[in-house]
């Protein structure tokens, strides 16, 4: 036999991807599996959780019905009793170990690849994938997590995160095809605003957000809202930086010679937790049309700990982070902190000669690439330059404390 929870996973008392207009990032947010909870913290694969916005539970990233039923859960973890083990079971087994009532609020049939199936000649079943629509539209788990999630958030002093299980409760006297209550099970709890440095390094008037001192050094960066991801502090030990007017100048063809030279400073980092880069770029990133943005694949920036998108009205450069696309998809799943970066609105602070004055390292990394006066990469020591991503205040800072 096998034992797991119902469902597991992990809550955010802040949802710092809010794929959509309307969403309110102080609602808090889901990464919700079914069985246990190792598929909501860890990237597995192939495998994706269900991302929940607790203000709007049925919502999603992705573009279309299709991409949902692609990005969702193939399998769940367990433990094998008679092995004494972890293992996966396939989804379609693990369903076949539910009832009705919560087979139905945890899965939908595919029908389309039901009709591809016959299609095929092959034998006509039913095909199933985890939507968890019914469970997130009528059990009431998700009104409780927000009120649960505020009152951690409260006595945390801070914006936290906590992984759960969710098991059914009420016993057996409900009928058959009922949908059962459930019993929420909080596991352990964290404020997400002490994850890296942990501690605030310190404009001598800026209002410290949970967890973080004030904010005190020479400040390079610094905006409210028009970011995603967040809940930490981290020691920057590389900055690279595209010059908005150097890019338009450059042709079609060195636009793309350029994005594969960042692919490759991309390249030499191995450890994203040990060196966290800043990548700076106008426009948007990943776009296939070069004139609006560096036109790079996400396996060329995807060691990058924190990309930022710099708008240049005269360049007519605009940061737009498509919700939904697999760029946005990707950023999620591995946890890319992002940046939308507009230099000319009010009360942002982008002090860019800061770190232009530095010596640019692009030769040494790079031998002979002509790109040196486009492209700026500098170094820093532990501690010498420092990425806070405050989700109490929703604001970015990149700053030189002291």
């Amino acid at each position: 036999g096998y034992f797991f929870p119902f469902m597991a996973g992990v809550a955010d008392s802040r949802n710092a991807y809010a794929w959509k207009p309307g969403l309110d990032p102080r609602a808090g947010m889901l990464r919700l599996v079914l069985g246990l909870g190792t598929r909501a913290v860890d990237r597995t694969g192939d495998d994706w959780p269900r991302l929940v916005a607790l203000d709007d539970p049925l919502s999603h990233p992705y573009k279309s019905h299709e991409e949902l039923i692609k990005h969702s859960q193939r399998a769940i973890d367990a433990l094998d009793l008679a092995a004494n083990a972890e293992c996966a079971l396939p989804m379609e087994d693990a369903l076949k170990l539910m009832d009705s009532g919560l087979l139905d609020s945890v899965s939908q049939r595919d029908y389309q690849a039901e009709e591809r199936l016959v299609a095929m000649g092959r034998p006509a079943r039913e095909i199933r994938y985890a939507a968890l629509e019914g469970f997130l539209r009528d059990s009431r788990v998700c009104q409780a997590m927000g009120p649960l999630l505020s009152k951690l958030e409260e006595a945390y002093a801070s914006p936290v995160d906590a992984e759960f299980t969710i098991n059914p409760s009420g016993g057996d006297s409900r009928e058959e095809g009922d949908l059962p209550g459930f019993s929420l099970n909080i596991l352990q709890c964290r404020p997400l605003a002490v994850r890296g440095l942990a501690s605030g390094a310190d404009s001598s008037d800026a209002k410290a957000g949970p967890g973080f001192g004030p904010l005190r050094g020479r400040i390079i960066l610094d905006f409210h809202s028009g970011a995603m991801g967040g809940g930490f502090e981290r020691s920057v030990k590389r900055l690279i930086y595209i010059s908005p007017s150097a890019y338009i100048q450059l042709p079609p063809t060195e636009r793309i010679n350029l994005a594969q030279a960042v692919g490759k400073l991309n390249a030499m980092l191995a450890d994203r937790d040990r060196d966290f880069v800043v990548f700076l770029s106008p426009g948007r990133c990943g776009s296939t049309m070069a004139d609006l943005g560096l036109p790079v694949s996400f396996a060329e920036i995807c060691n990058f700990g924190a990309i930022g998108e710099m708008s240049d009205p005269a360049a007519g450069f605009v940061p737009e982070l498509s919700y939904g696309s697999h760029f946005f998809r990707d950023l999620v799943e591995t946890q890319i902190y992002y940046m939308a970066i507009f230099a000319e609105k009010e009360g942002v602070v982008f002090n860019r000669e800061i770190f232009l004055s530095r010596p640019n390292i692009l030769t040494r990394l790079l031998p002979g690439t002509p790109f040196e006066p486009v492209l700026h990469v500098c170094d820093f020591s532990e501690g010498e330059l420092i990425l806070r991503a405050d989700l109490g205040q929703d604001r970015s800072s990149l700053y030189l404390p002291g």
